[in-house]
């Protein structure tokens, strides 16, 4: 980092006094990896938002026995938050009501009338 430029060419500037102790520190970060190692959010630190959803479930009284049991006591709190509510709905849908599954149509076969008819046919030849 050049002394001429930047923030600490301004720190240095305006404090001489300073001077020995900004390069000192300079110096030492560069020792450990450089200037910005230490700068910002350490590992494992919960954003503001995080922050907010651990401390609304903290707060509502909620069956912890098994899974469907907390989803659905988190959407039947009347307090708990919109983005709550619909997290907990996605996440218990597939134990409330299974999944549509396809059909397959059946082609080719005989239809409703030829069996009608047949069913007729055996029924007259019985008597």
């Amino acid at each position: 980092m050049a002394v001429g430029s930047g923030l600490l060419a301004r720190q240095l500037s305006r404090r001489p006094d300073r001077r020995l102790r900004i390069c000192d520190r300079v110096f030492q970060n560069q020792l450990a990896g450089g200037p910005w190692r230490e700068l910002g959010r350490r590992a494992g630190t919960p954003n503001r938002v995080t922050r907010a959803h651990r401390e609304i479930i903290e707060k509502m009284t909620v069956d912890r026995s098994d899974p469907l049991s907390f989803f659905l006591s988190v959407l039947r709190n009347p307090d708990t938050p919109f983005e709550e509510a619909r997290a907990a709905a996605k996440e218990a849908l597939p134990y409330c009501s299974p999944r549509l599954a396809s059909i397959e149509a059946r082609a080719g076969g005989p239809t409703h009338e030829d069996r009608l008819e047949e069913l007729r046919r055996l029924l007259d030849e019985d008597d």
